[in-house]
């Protein structure tokens, strides 16, 4: 009697987990097919088991929210909490996106020619182009350069950056709240 007691429990088990992995896959196909996918997904960050991408020869690293496959070409996207509304993306926004696309190619030994910002009210389109590279290109040589600095200079005027930031309590540049 107490051997069937156990399988029961086992079979319960088991249901619960195909239960939860169901209830899981529902909640993850709800979130793709509300974004502005135009493709198919080939990686997402979504997933426990995503691979981060390296590049040792520019000594980055990232992982973006997900690479679309349209056709033959590989579109890194990079969506973003807050609303565009009509403004251009922030430099900070190209220049993270560029990363990315440059961590695809290398990964996937294929050019990218554009990457994709996605905010909560639409979607746009980056050219990684020839200036692009090379405005990612000064912007890792100085970033290289103020790894040796003691101390590197605020570089905004944005309380809200301030208040995010990780090293705001040791900062003696952070802004007033």
């Amino acid at each position: 009697m107490g051997y069937s007691v156990n399988v029961w429990w086992l079979v319960l088990v088991a249901l619960c987990l195909s239960l939860l992995a169901a209830a899981m896959r529902f909640l993850a196909n709800r979130r793709l097919a509300g974004l502005d996918l135009s493709g198919d997904v080939v990686y997402s960050d979504a997933s426990e088991f995503c691979e981060i991408l390296v590049s040792d020869r520019h000594g980055l690293t990232g992982r973006p929210d997900y690479i679309l496959k349209v056709d033959d070409e590989l579109i890194p996207v990079e969506r973003k909490t807050r609303a565009r509304m009509g403004r251009s993306p922030q430099d900070g926004e190209i220049l993270q996106l560029a990363a990315y696309c440059l961590l695809v190619e290398e990964r996937f030994a294929k050019a990218v020619s554009r990457g994709q910002l996605q905010y909560a009210d639409g979607s746009l389109d980056i050219p990684f182009d020839d200036a692009l590279r090379t405005q990612l290109q000064l912007a890792l040589v100085a970033l290289r350069g103020a790894q040796g600095q003691s101390d590197v200079s605020r570089s905004h005027n944005s309380a809200a950056r301030c208040r995010a930031c990780g090293v705001r309590m040791t900062c003696g540049q952070a802004l007033p709240s």
